[in-house]
């Protein structure tokens, strides 16, 4: 069954607080969300328009320390880690380079459904990464990893744990890093560290990844080779990819109105009664993104100077009907 996609109007279109308060710039905690979406629904979204008011917005051109306003977008970015793509960088260590410069016991590197995997060949298996030594210094805040691991395991025969190390500045070798984040997974759902700390995201020069696994059994798999095909081999495969996310200067965070402007394919200053300072900016910020089950949009206001503020999505409604049961 294909249902079509309308044209999303009215309150739904509007980004309300949590009492449905339109009016962002009075509301308790002067923020709006989208509606939140169920299993087989989801928004596609081009952009928002809002609508500005203050005594005068003028006042509003010259750059602040404290921004005026946020955007935040929830998407999940990798399964089980959500997170805003546009607040977020990724680094990810996967592939035949990663996985080979690394050193391993009881373990190989094979493509698993052409994709490069790490395959325990015996009933436990360690690994560890080289140490990534970034340019910078950098804020690490999550971190996720795949497993190439069939869900259909019984669970006790894998269990693993990953551990994150992190140095906050490019270490000698041998250097004992400066902190350890460990967390451990049955198989059938690998873990997010989230957050790497309590207290927020964590100063990193340099990481290292690490992997120890039991194995109660083996899973028959086959590899491709450039020679002739070889029988079924045996072995429990692993660890794919390990993702490390990185808090970085979101775009969507605006200090002024010509920053707000400058992201925006339209805008207009309107006075009131046709002289005299601005008192209200209409524009339409462009924001693609496209909302599913457990993802949102938000708004927040930041200051309290705005006399009003209101948000509504320029978006299509869509509907994914779930697969029917014979009657």
């Amino acid at each position: 069954m294909i249902s079509d996609r309308s044209t999303l109007a009215g309150l739904p279109s509007y980004l309300t607080d949590q009492g449905g308060e339109t009016d962002l710039a009075s509301s308790p905690n002067r923020r709006g969300t989208t509606p939140d979406l169920g299993s087989g629904e989801g928004l596609d979204v081009r952009g928002i328009w809002m609508s500005i008011m203050a005594e005068d917005l003028g006042k509003f051109s010259a750059r602040r320390d404290a921004p005026l306003l946020a955007l935040h977008l929830r998407k999940e970015l990798f399964p089980g880690l959500f997170a805003d793509p546009y607040r977020s960088r990724v680094h990810t260590i996967s592939g035949s380079d990663d996985l080979r410069r690394g050193r391993g016991e009881a373990c190989r590197v094979l493509e698993i459904d052409g994709i490069p995997t790490l395959v325990a060949t015996g009933p436990r298996c360690t690994w560890r990464s080289m140490v990534y030594a970034l340019p910078r210094t950098i804020a690490l805040r999550q971190a996720c990893w795949a497993l190439a691991t069939s869900r259909k395991i019984a669970p006790a025969t894998l269990e693993y744990s990953i551990v994150v190390r992190t140095w906050a500045s490019s270490p000698a070798p041998g250097t004992p890093p400066d902190r350890e984040f460990s967390s451990s997974g049955d198989g059938l759902n690998p873990t997010v560290l989230d957050p790497l700390h309590p207290a927020g995201p964590v100063p990193c020069q340099a990481f290292q990844v690490l992997l120890d696994a039991r194995t109660a059994q083996d899973t028959a798999f086959s590899e491709r080779h450039g020679g002739p095909p070889d029988a079924d081999s045996l072995g429990r495969p692993l660890l794919q990819a390990v993702r490390l996310i990185e808090d970085v200067r979101p775009p969507y965070q605006f200090h002024s109105l010509p920053e707000l402007n400058a992201r925006s394919s339209e805008y207009v200053f309107v006075p009131e009664g046709g002289q005299g300072p601005p008192q209200k900016l209409m524009l339409f910020l462009d924001l693609p993104a496209l909302l599913l089950e457990g993802e949102r949009l938000e708004i927040e206001v930041l200051t309290d100077e705005f006399k009003l503020l209101e948000a509504w999505l320029d978006a299509d409604s869509v509907l994914r009907m779930p697969q029917g049961k014979e009657g």
